[in-house]
């Protein structure tokens, strides 16, 4: 099969998108009649008639896990119903990580799946189709892993090579924004959008036999992604940071040290640039000062550390880092300090982050009450309910 310039496929594009071929009016019909279904969440009636005709209108739509998952959305938002649109709102909360918000949303779905003993599991595609009926010109739609393979693989990515899931979408959504539109604005029209890409997405995926293979010397398409990428989530980089939180050792002079050097900026991560670096040292210094005591309760049982031979604890920072940028802008003051670390149990710690809302903020309240004084020194001002909705 011949060589083919990105030109010549751009050119191939541009004669697809005018072909009888090309039907781009179940698209956009699809999302204006449905696009402003979630401005109305705050209003459970109002929202509830536009959300249950736009269930019943994805037969002729993608993605095929949302088909399966129409009884379900309808049951759960009947059974709960406030709950299914804290769901909706956590989603399209844009000054959450994109990870974040998708991981959460597929989370708190699979406890109502469960708890309702429902058969089919439901993909990350489902909150991504969610994303897109509310911005489409923003997050692309990805219908399948293969669709996003397969056009990678075209395009010779192999940076994409083994992710698989959210990963891979974060990927593609970044690799639509930082890489492919700007070359579709050089190449085909300066008023490209998201949609256009994702157009060109789905000409790749439909036509590729047909357009030989890609000259990758030219194209140069070779991407890195920005930030977003191949990262942990923060359950994972939590347990990281609690590993090596029990590891360290904190000596007498470390301890004095470390109470007159705590940095008043917070870092990033020098490769994560998302994440906030978190000191082990400071998260043991926390620990030290609770005397390896639960501090929701002390009588709260625990066990012996292998490497610390010290009563096992966790460090959970109140405030979560997620927010560090944030909170340092508005009071000037590193988040990873230890007024902001509390000292956890591993029961209570995995309450705070799996447990239910009601069994989430008792525990907050308690420890919210307990570091009142120090944060009123530090000059942060913030209730449960502000404290709770960062979570």
């Amino acid at each position: 099969m011949k060589n083919t310039s990105f030109k010549e496929i751009c050119s191939k594009y541009i004669h697809w998108v005018f072909s009888d071929e090309y039907q781009e009016s179940y698209k956009w019909d699809f999302i204006s009649q449905f696009g402003t279904t979630f401005s109305q969440l705050e209003c459970c009636e109002t929202f509830k008639d536009k959300y249950i005709k736009l269930l019943s209108f994805t037969e002729n739509f993608y993605p095929r896990d949302i088909l399966f998952g129409k009884k379900f959305f309808k049951d759960i938002f009947i059974k709960y119903p406030q709950q299914h649109i804290d769901l909706f709102q956590n989603l399209f909360n844009e000054s959450l990580p994109l990870n974040k918000r998708i991981n959460t949303f597929l989370m708190r779905l699979e406890e109502l799946r469960i708890k309702e003993c429902y058969q089919y599991s439901l993909h990350y595609q489902v909150p991504i189709f969610f994303l897109f009926i509310k911005y489409p010109n923003k997050y692309p739609l990805a219908t399948t892993n293969n669709f996003i393979k397969n056009f990678f693989q075209y395009m010779r990515i192999n940076d994409a090579k083994g992710l698989r899931g959210v990963d891979l979408y974060l990927y593609f959504y970044s690799y639509i924004h930082n890489r492919l539109l700007p070359i579709l604005k050089q190449e085909v029209n300066q008023q490209c959008t998201v949609m256009d890409a994702q157009d060109f997405c789905w000409f790749i995926g439909t036509q590729a036999e047909n357009l030989g293979n890609i000259s990758n010397k030219e194209l140069k398409i070779s991407y890195q992604p920005r930030n977003i990428l191949k990262t942990p989530s923060d359950l994972q980089e939590d347990a990281i940071y609690t590993a090596k939180t029990n590891i360290v050792f904190l000596s007498p002079e470390k301890k004095e040290f470390l109470k007159s050097k705590i940095k008043e900026q917070p870092t990033r991560n020098q490769i994560l640039q998302h994440m906030i670096r978190r000191n082990p040292l400071v998260g043991k210094l926390a620990l030290d000062n609770a005397c390896f005591n639960c501090e929701v309760d002390k009588s709260h049982p625990t066990f012996i550390a292998k490497t610390s031979k010290l009563p096992y604890m966790e460090a959970h920072h109140l405030i979560p880092l997620t927010y560090a940028m944030t909170f340092y802008e508005r009071y000037h003051i590193n988040l990873d300090r230890p007024e902001n670390i509390v000292s956890l149990c591993p029961n209570c710690h995995r309450a705070i982050h799996f447990g239910t809302d009601e069994i989430r903020n008792k525990i907050l309240n308690m420890l919210l009450k307990k570091r009142k004084n120090s944060f009123k020194i530090l000059g942060i001002d913030i209730t449960l309910s502000e404290l709770s909705k960062l979570y």
